[in-house]
């Protein structure tokens, strides 16, 4: 999903996760190269996973009263988008709340808290605002829950004054990106190291050394990338019934690639806890 041509991306009241990791990667690269972004209501309901994106709207939804009437105040008159509303602008509306604000933002409307029940900002609750983020723009509006503010020649007056705020002088250079695009699963190979496995649990990766693997059992093997053989490196004797043994390592390097030890997660029955080895294995991987 390369966005060449595109002047603008408008998040239309999207909700959870809406951009797989490559999507996300090549969106962030558009926005780096100029792109506008726009969202409308849920927009801010979307992508909880995605701090980068968190940024670029500018807050989080974090709930909502019921559907009433309230009063806008336009902070930013002289904005393109503020300069035909009111200085009170009254619309019923499903007013949001917010968290993880973006300090960043430039606020233009606010909404009254006084004028409705719900509120949780205070004397400061932002409606709508825009800001340059990561070499692009961004425009948001909470507006846009009833399908009667669409009819509203005010909103759409500033919705349209937001989206050409985002389009900018609408040239995109590629070459200010910084987000590396994540190859396509074709480019990408399978290769089985090892067939001979009994209930492997976790593995770390010993630097251009190998592969060292652990199994609930018990035993401690290592992948050698040079012979592209798997040899035992020691059994623990481990209580296993009951889903319990051996279930994780961290390989924790002392010396380069000489010296270093081993962290070994350790679960059992006959213990109310997990227990933590860490051994030494300085000759065995060397």
């Amino acid at each position: 999903m390369l966005i060449v041509h595109i002047m603008a991306v408008i998040f239309l009241s999207t909700t959870g996760n809406v951009l797989n990791n490559a999507q996300q990667a090549d969106f962030e690269r558009y926005i780096q190269a100029g792109g506008g972004f726009v969202g409308i209501h849920a927009a801010t309901d979307t992508e909880y996973k995605w701090p980068w994106y968190n940024q670029l709207v500018g807050a989080y939804f974090n709930g909502h009263p019921a559907i009433q009437s309230a009063r806008l105040k336009v902070v930013q008159a002289q904005d393109p988008s503020c300069q035909h509303l009111p200085p009170v602008w009254p619309l019923k509306e499903e007013w949001y709340n917010f968290k993880s604000l973006n300090p960043d933002i430039q606020v233009l409307v606010e909404i009254d808290e006084s004028s409705y029940e719900g509120g949780t900002h205070g004397k400061n609750h932002p409606m709508v605002w825009k800001h340059h983020f990561d070499g692009g723009r961004s425009f948001y509006t909470a507006l846009g829950h009833k399908e009667e503010t669409f009819s509203d020649p005010l909103f759409m007056q500033q919705l349209m004054a937001g989206i050409n705020f985002a389009i900018g002088d609408d040239d995109l250079d590629y070459s200010k990106a910084t987000t590396l695009r994540v190859p396509e699963e074709n480019r990408f190979t399978k290769q089985i190291l090892d067939f001979n496995l009994d209930e492997p649990m976790e593995l770390d990766e010993l630097g251009d050394r190998g592969i060292i693997f652990i199994e609930r059992r018990g035993t401690i093997k290592l992948f050698e990338y040079d012979t592209e053989q798997t040899k035992i490196l020691d059994t623990i004797d481990v209580f296993y019934a009951n889903e319990d043994g051996l279930l994780g390592l961290e390989w924790i390097p002392l010396l380069k690639k000489t010296i270093g030890s081993i962290c070994f997660i350790l679960r059992t029955q006959q213990l109310p806890f997990s227990m933590f080895l860490v051994l030494p294995y300085p000759k065995r991987i060397s």
